[in-house]
């Protein structure tokens, strides 16, 4: 009995050596992956850091040349830019109106939608005093 107590200490002394080598190579495998997935994770944030500034959008306009210029003069001296460019739109608009307006006028005066039709067939809008019960607009330049 003595020798088969002493047979099974002896194996589960080798077993446990062996367990404690497996142990330690498996943590030391765990470290190892651990410290590259961190580099990995670093490389990444780097690079992806490094596309968003590549990939922003950069302006092409000029500013002035010569003089102190800072991020402030330059954005300013934009939105300038860009609302004197809205005004010149908004001007464009309204000649492009008045235009299309006055092309209506002279076409309706062409086409006799003029003063000629004005009181043939308005006779009823005069209420019983005889004053006009509303205004009817003729288009520009008219009453």
């Amino acid at each position: 009995m003595r020798r088969s107590i002493a047979k099974a200490q002896k194996d589960l002394a080798a077993l446990q050596a062996q367990a404690d080598a497996a142990a330690e190579s498996s943590n030391l495998g765990s470290l190892t992956n651990t410290e590259l997935g961190e580099q990995r994770e670093a490389d990444m944030t780097r690079i992806l850091a490094n596309q968003e500034h590549h990939q922003a959008r950069k302006t092409r306009r000029q500013v002035r040349a010569g003089g102190p210029l800072s991020v402030k003069d330059a954005n300013s001296l934009i939105l300038s830019r860009e609302i004197k460019e809205a005004e010149k739109e908004r001007q464009r608009w309204k000649r492009r109106a008045k235009n299309a307006a006055d092309k209506l006028a002279q076409r309706a005066t062409k086409e006799g939608f003029g003063d000629e039709n004005r009181d043939e067939n308005n006779g009823w809008v005069a209420g019983d005093d005889g004053q006009p019960l509303y205004c009817i607009d003729y288009g520009p330049g008219r009453e």
